[in-house]
């Protein structure tokens, strides 16, 4: 037994529906539901191109207005929201805004803001180098007094400009080696 499919389609999430849903479109042959499925594609091609305000039938591909409040398009006439009917969506916006006021924030507010986080990230780097700088690069035994083993590194002095070696000694004692 075939149905006829109705002129109204609802999207419902739910598991029932989705199911009654398929046994219903399984009845039908696949023709139908092509031309049903284009009438409903040609319909909300028309719904995008004409004023969303009831018996207002302007079209509105070219010019036209989105509500930020319903997310609809309305043409020129009907683009104020206490004319479609936001009006009370506009007054508690409104409302918020007035009471909590957000900070004002200047050009040069915004210019100052910019320089210092570049100034940061320039002094970040440079730190960054730095410490992987500071790392040793190599061990190598004493050939002094003291028997533990060393650490040569070099490391970048930013005011002397010149690198300067050094030497650690993993142990307390104190080594007399020559670098």
């Amino acid at each position: 037994m075939t149905s006829k499919p109705s002129n109204s389609f609802y999207i419902n999430a739910s598991q029932a529906s989705t199911s009654a849903a398929v046994e219903h479109l399984s009845g039908l042959d696949n023709q139908t539901i092509e031309r049903d499925l284009s009438n409903v594609l040609e319909a909300v091609k028309i719904l995008d191109v004409h004023c969303a305000f009831a018996k207002c039938k302007r079209k509105t591909n070219l010019m036209g207005q989105n509500c930020e409040y319903c997310r609809e398009r309305y043409c020129f006439r009907h683009g104020l929201p206490e004319i479609h009917g936001c009006g009370e969506a506009v007054r508690h916006d409104e409302r918020k805004k007035f009471l909590h006021p957000e900070a004002a924030v200047t050009s040069r507010q915004r210019e100052d803001l910019a320089k210092a986080k570049k100034r940061l990230h320039a002094k970040l780097t440079d730190m960054n180098l730095l410490r992987k700088q500071r790392q040793p690069t190599a061990v190598e035994e004493c050939t002094g007094y003291c028997v533990a083993p060393h650490v040569i590194f070099r490391q970048y002095h930013p005011l002397k400009e010149k690198n300067t070696i050094g030497r650690e000694c993993s142990t307390a004692a104190t080594c007399e080696s020559v670098i």
